[in-house]
């Protein structure tokens, strides 16, 4: 719970302003995961925004047509990016894995660490034989620490295998700021990025289908061979 409460805080506090809708607007996450609605454009000014007025210490507003920075508060500062590691997790399992569709195991020793560090979890059970689809849903609507582990290792082997590609792909969208030492997040020194970095990635993590098909979801449900799961994601009003 503590991890999800901090993920909130996270989300709400810099990805809401992190991407400005068309000029400049405030990021409604559903404009972005949805349809765009048509809305007049919004000068920027105090009357409307202030980034002192934002409540955490790193912010960043970007306009999301030409990707100039229009204001921000400390955003090359590193931070622990926490659980929005797990959008490169999930973001580099879709484009490293070619059937979705295709099956692996949770094993114990996986849900034991998640236990140990007191990662958040998704619900799945030692020997469940979830498909690597079920894995994605839960590392984004629940933020999975087991997931993200079992992705891991099936796209790599290891977990650092994994975190190498996760590495590679940072260097490929330009987040000169980042690096990751683990795919869940769990706090190291090792694993740190920027708001500004967080911005380009996730911006080009909604640019996949089957990214924004996952977290535009509401529910899904797993069914494993101990049983049926359903993951639900947190409510979409931490978006608005």
């Amino acid at each position: 719970m503590k991890k999800k409460r901090y993920l909130k805080k996270l989300v709400i506090g810099i990805l809401i302003i992190m991407v400005l809708f068309k000029l400049i607007t405030f990021l409604d996450l559903s404009n972005i995961l949805g349809s765009e609605t048509k809305t007049d454009p919004l000068v920027l000014n105090n009357e409307y925004m202030d980034i002192e007025d934002i409540v955490s210490k790193n912010a960043i507003v970007i306009d999301k047509t030409t990707g100039q920075i229009i204001m921000g508060k400390n955003y090359n500062k590193k931070i622990h990016p926490a659980s929005m590691t797990k959008v490169m997790t999930a973001i580099v399992g879709i484009e490293n894995v070619s059937n979705l569709n295709k099956r692996t195991k949770i094993t114990q020793d996986i849900i034991d660490y998640c236990i140990t560090n007191g990662l958040s979890v998704s619900g799945f059970k030692p020997g469940d034989n979830p498909k690597i689809i079920d894995l994605l849903y839960g590392i984004l609507l629940e933020s999975g620490g087991e997931a993200s582990i079992t992705l891991a290792r099936y796209v790599s082997g290891t977990e650092q295998e994994f975190v190498n590609l996760m590495n590679q792909k940072a260097r490929e969208l330009g987040m000169k700021n980042t690096h990751f030492s683990n795919s869940t997040g769990i706090t190291d020194i090792e694993n740190y990025s920027t708001v500004e970095d967080i911005g380009i990635l996730f911006k080009y993590a909604l640019g996949n289908r089957q990214f924004k098909k996952v977290v535009e979801s509401k529910e899904y449900e797993v069914r494993g061979i101990n049983g049926l799961f359903t993951k639900r994601t947190i409510n979409n009003n931490l978006f608005f």
